[in-house]
């Protein structure tokens, strides 16, 4: 599989490369609000560094290729809003997360950003299936799920520790769409 490139397009959003300096914006828009970071697998952030030390260590990931996080930013006043990561668990897979701020939610944004890595991941990188995963009780990243066009696969119990619910590991729900669904999708 090809390795991605620093950006992507969405209609209203470029999804970029980060660098550390974003670790301000970042940080305002999304990592230290518990509303946001309910289902994360960190607990929200109280200070900047913590912000800018999870910058650090996304842009090593990204230069080791074991994960590749883009922040999101509106095309209108270039606010970052939230990020999104790809990552390869098997060959020819690609898995995405997404995360947006709060101020943000109920617009589309989370629905258009999975869209868009999605149709990345088959006609850029040439994947043959794409996968993403939510707590059990996250319903509304569920609903994006659904509203990608991803169909369900399964529950994963104890899947994930979600620290700012529980220290215990909780199930999961997975969606996939295979690179076949993609395209039966693009063509209707």
């Amino acid at each position: 599989m090809k390795n991605p490139g620093n950006s992507i397009t969405t209609q209203r959003l470029f999804v970029l490369k980060p660098n550390v300096g974003d670790y301000i914006g970042v940080y305002e828009s999304y990592t230290s609000d518990q509303r946001v970071t309910k289902f994360s697998t960190w607990k929200a952030h109280k200070f900047k560094k913590d912000t800018k030390a999870f910058l650090k260590t996304c842009i090593e990931k990204w230069n080791n290729g074991s994960e590749f996080n883009y922040k999101i930013i509106l095309k209108t006043n270039k606010s970052i809003i939230g990020m999104a990561k790809l990552s390869f668990p098997e060959k020819n897979q690609v898995n995405i997360g997404y995360v947006i701020q709060f101020e943000q939610w109920n617009k589309g944004f989370a629905t258009e950003i999975l869209q868009g890595m999605i149709s990345y991941s088959f006609e850029q990188l040439e994947a043959e299936k794409v996968n993403c995963t939510c707590d059990i009780e996250n319903k509304a990243s569920e609903r994006v799920m659904q509203k990608a066009g991803m169909k369900f696969q399964k529950v994963l119990p104890n899947y994930v520790i979600h620290p700012n619910i529980s220290s215990k590991p909780r199930n999961a729900l997975k969606y996939s769409i295979s690179r076949n669904q993609y395209l039966d999708k693009v063509k209707t």
